[in-house]
């Protein structure tokens, strides 16, 4: 006999979690009256485990005296709050090594919607000291608010015709995006943002300057360091106010990276752009290339431009499935191509990208990418 779904009379949260009841209906499309969609049911409860929130969530169908009833059972998972940790140790044949190390706190549920509190920060060549706020506004977390601020010290080369020189750059950002969900794979946002701070050269120059920006961002990417499938993009387009006597510029910035598997291997191609409606863009707003896989021929943060072009070609081959540890640690063989430069002001000749290839071994780490 073919099988016929039940009909839902009553839809029952069994909810044994801080969340809200409403948080965990708004992810249920099912509706009273309506057969059961069991495909739609699961795909739900797959956005509802995407928040991280919960241990178990599970349904079944109880007859009742009103009927057929869906309950969707929640279980609170151990810890909603995490901390973590990174560590990038660089280091060449040519210059000095470089390190850092960064911690981040994400303090869950701080609204019955699900908002957050994340505070980050980094020490070592490039420190940085970051505190942001998630807030829907819906229970879908369709929509929301994501005020921020930020304080950072970035160190740039300058390549002069009296050899490489470097200028320090001290700025504290404060930010508010209003943005939406799409998918659960998209961003679409607008936001405003202020920029304070200070150059430290050779005479230092203070900076003050406004901007509003639109966002795009795209992610489907299953690993960051050693992706197979899925896209990663990114697309900012900011009106700059520097003030003063400046005028102001649009400021336009693009990443895109991809990843094709095929077996135990991977094509990953991967784009980055900046330009500016000026010609030259404020020297705080300028982009560095230099370091593994950002022109891995050139020692890092090598280059520094008002105008970037990127792009590589990153193939890889998985060597062994499984190893001998408890922790699963793949290593990976792999083989890059990559073309890019950096230039002071805009109508330089893409003829002047600079090009560089080469093999590396890499392992997926528990704690991060690391590649030889």
């Amino acid at each position: 006999a073919n099988y016929s779904p039940p009909v839902i009379d009553q839809l029952t949260i069994v909810n044994k979690t801080r969340v809200s009841d409403q948080l965990i209906l708004s992810q249920l499309h099912q509706q009273t009256g309506a057969p059961l969609d069991e495909a739609q049911l699961q795909l739900d409860i797959e956005s509802i485990y995407g928040y991280d929130y919960f241990e178990f969530v599970n349904y079944e169908i109880a007859s009742t005296d009103a009927g057929n009833a869906l309950i969707v059972t929640a279980t609170d998972a151990r810890g909603h709050d995490q901390l973590g940790a990174s560590v990038s140790v660089s280091s060449d044949s040519r210059t000095a090594s470089h390190f850092n190390v960064g911690a981040i706190f994400s303090k869950a549920l701080i609204t019955q919607r699900g908002g957050e509190w994340i505070i980050a920060a980094q020490l070592g060549k490039d420190p940085w000291l970051r505190s942001e706020l998630y807030l829907p506004f819906d229970f879908r977390q369709r929509l929301f608010a994501n005020p921020y601020a930020r304080y950072s010290e970035n160190r740039y080369n300058l390549t002069t015709p009296g050899g490489l020189s470097e200028f320090r750059v001290d700025r504290l950002t404060l930010g508010l995006l209003f943005g939406s969900h799409i998918a659960n794979k998209a961003l679409l946002g607008f936001g405003l943002e202020h920029q304070k701070g200070e150059i430290h050269d050779n005479p230092n120059t203070l900076f003050a300057e406004h901007s509003q920006y639109a966002l795009f961002d795209w992610d489907s990417l299953d690993n960051l360091g050693f992706p197979r499938t899925g896209t990663l993009a990114r697309l900012r387009l900011e009106r700059v106010e520097p003030g003063g006597s400046t005028p102001d510029y649009d400021l336009l910035r693009l990443s895109i990276a991809h990843a094709w598997p095929f077996g135990n291997n991977a094509l990953t191609v991967d784009g980055r752009y900046q330009t500016g409606s000026n010609g030259i863009i404020d020297r705080h707003r300028q982009q560095r290339l230099g370091g593994l896989k950002n022109l891995t021929g050139l020692h890092r943060d090598a280059l520094t431009g008002s105008e970037l072009r990127y792009g590589s070609v990153m193939l890889t081959h998985r060597l062994r499935e499984s190893g001998i540890l408890p922790v699963d640690m793949p290593i990976y063989l792999g083989l890059m191509f990559e073309a890019g430069n950096a230039w002071i002001k805009s109508g330089n000749d893409d003829n002047d990208l600079m090009l560089s290839a080469g093999l590396f071994l890499g392992v997926d780490t528990p704690i991060g990418p690391l590649y030889v």
